[in-house]
Parts: structure tokens; C-alpha cells; sequence
């Protein structure tokens, strides 16, 4: 009884609560980045409307708006990590084969042909998802 209370005491999840919270990304840095990112794997006119979106989500947009909100959520005493119960939700729990559900290559096979190269394929998923985002206006 004594190795199993030790055991507990040492196990993998003993130290959580010694951790430090997890920090939430500052808004204007991630814009940056995915900015900095985007302009690797799409055209000079994408990128451009890329900017122009962005600057709508931080300016005009909900993005400040939606950044307090993530903010008030991960200052919550008993929520040690904001993203933890998303994580579960939207990706653990799911009992589905993960492979078939959210790996693109799989989930598309038809990417492979129409775009044979892996930089292609990930801007076309991309502008799959942009589009379905804006409600399937591709412009």
C-alpha cells in the first residue's frame, strides 16, 4: 500500500498544480505571425486580402472582442489550463478514428491528384477552409 501512495504522490499528473498557468498568446503578435506565415504558402493578391481580413478582425472585427472573452474564460480559478477543456472536447474525446477524421490526405484523397506537391495541397486546404468561413464566397 505504501509504493501505491508513493506512486500517486510521483505520478504524471502530481505536479499540476505547481505549474505555471498557460500563457494566452497576445493578440497582435499571433496576427503577426499568421501574417508572416500565410505569405510563405499563398500569392501576392491573397496575401494582401489575407492582411485586409486580418486588420478587419483586430480593427472593425470581433477580435479584441473575443480576446477579452478568452481572457475573462482563462482567469477562472479553477480552470488551471484555458485550452484544456477545448483540447478535450474538439480532439481527445473524440471516438472516431482520428486518422480518417482529421487528416486532410486521407479525409481528401482527391487533393493528391488535383495538387500533386504537399505546399499546394496545404494552401488549397486552407482556402477550402477560408472559404467555408466566409460563408462560401471564395473572393
Amino acid at each position: 500500500m505504501g509504493d501505491a501512495t508513493a506512486a500517486n504522490q510521483n505520478g504524471t499528473f502530481s505536479k499540476d498544480k505547481t505549474l505555471p498557468r498557460l500563457p494566452i498568446p497576445d493578440l497582435d503578435e499571433w496576427a503577426a505571425k499568421l501574417l508572416k506565415w500565410t505569405k510563405s504558402v499563398v500569392d501576392a493578391e491573397t496575401h494582401k486580402t489575407t492582411e485586409q481580413n486580418v486588420r478587419d478582425f483586430l480593427e472593425k472585427g470581433d477580435g479584441r472582442k473575443l480576446y477579452k472573452k478568452l481572457q475573462q474564460w482563462a482567469s477562472q480559478e479553477s480552470l488551471a489550463n484555458w485550452l484544456h477543456p477545448m483540447w478535450m472536447d474538439g480532439y481527445l474525446r473524440a471516438r472516431c478514428p482520428l486518422p480518417m477524421n482529421i487528416n486532410y490526405g486521407l479525409t481528401y484523397p482527391g487533393l493528391g491528384k488535383q495538387f500533386p506537391d504537399w505546399i499546394t495541397r496545404a494552401a488549397a486546404v486552407l482556402v477550402g477552409i477560408s472559404t467555408f468561413r466566409k460563408g462560401g464566397d471564395p473572393g
